[in-house]
Order: structure tokens, then C-alpha cells, then sequence
């Protein structure tokens, strides 16, 4: 595979570029390479390209593609949700849950109550004492809140083998 850069350099078919902002992906070449990809440091021109952009750069059309995407993957595009996710690691000395039930979950008609989605238990395929709570949408702001899910002693991390970490926003 060959790449050429904005100055005609020739680079490897594993080299990385970073901090290259991609701003338009042009597969539709008549002449020359079969793909260019337009970045804030000029263009590539390469044979192929792997294109892994997530979702909120697709949702925001943040990437122009030559020739457009077609109908039925902007409609995927727009169709598929995206959110934040809070995912508590409890570790324990010992299971005392059932250790062959690799996930479980809580089902509620609401989901602003902060409670558990899904639980993961790392037993079967890490020999680990651990469950993973992952917690999703609206509820996932408040596990550590009065009326969350981590209030009681154990809360502002006390216990060590108590994890939290929110992400998104």
C-alpha cells in the first residue's frame, strides 16, 4: 500500500499520523490513488484507508465523503442513539453470587431511580471477585447522589475496593 503526504512524502502502510483533524474522505478518484483524505495538514492520497470515525464526529457531519454515504447508512447514522454511561468496579473477597452468571441485569418502566442496568461478573472469565455495574441514560448522573445507588458508608471511594468513575456528560 502506498501513502503520499501533502508534500508528496512517501510514508509506510503502518505509520500513524496524529493530531491530523480528517475533514473529507474522497474515495470517488478518477486519477492518480484510489482515496484522499483532506486533514488540517493538507492531503493524503493513498491506495485504501481505514475509516474509524465514532459516531458524534458521524452524527455531526463533521467529515464530508466524496461521493456521499449512501440513504440507508445516514439513516443507520441517524437512527442509532448515543449517550453516557457510569460504570461502578466493586471488588470482593469472595463471590457470593451465583459464579457461572456471567451478567445479569434490573429492569424498571423509569430509569431515573439510579438503578443498576446491567451487571457484569468477571468470575467466569477472569477468576476475579468483581462485578461491573454499568448504569445508562438519565440515571447515570446520580449513583453517588442522596438518592443514589453508592449512599452509605462506603461513599467518596472509603472502601478501596469501591470504584467510580462517571464518564460522559
Amino acid at each position: 500500500m502506498l501513502l503520499r503526504g501533502p508534500d508528496g512524502q512517501q510514508f509506510g502502510p503502518n505509520e500513524i499520523r496524529l493530531n491530523h483533524v480528517v475533514r473529507g474522505i474522497d474515495y470517488n478518484r478518477r486519477n492518480g490513488s484510489a482515496v484522499r483524505v483532506t486533514t488540517n495538514h493538507g492531503d493524503f492520497d493513498a491506495d485504501a484507508a481505514v475509516v474509524t470515525l465514532t459516531l458524534g464526529v458521524l452524527k455531526d457531519g463533521a467529515v464530508a465523503f466524496d461521493p456521499p454515504l449512501l440513504s440507508a447508512k445516514e439513516a443507520a447514522i441517524r437512527r442509532v442513539g448515543m449517550g453516557s454511561l457510569t460504570k461502578i468496579i466493586a471488588w470482593f473477597d469472595e463471590p457470593f453470587w451465583d459464579r457461572d452468571q456471567y451478567a445479569f441485569g434490573y429492569h424498571r418502566d423509569s430509569m431515573t431511580a439510579g438503578y443498576p442496568t446491567t451487571v457484569v461478573n468477571l468470575w467466569p472469565t477472569h477468576r476475579k471477585s468483581v462485578l461491573v455495574t454499568m448504569i445508562g441514560g438519565p440515571a447515570h448522573r446520580c449513583p453517588e447522589g442522596e438518592r443514589g445507588l453508592l449512599s452509605g458508608p462506603w461513599q467518596g471511594n472509603e472502601d478501596p475496593r469501591v470504584d467510580v468513575r462517571s464518564g460522559g456528560g
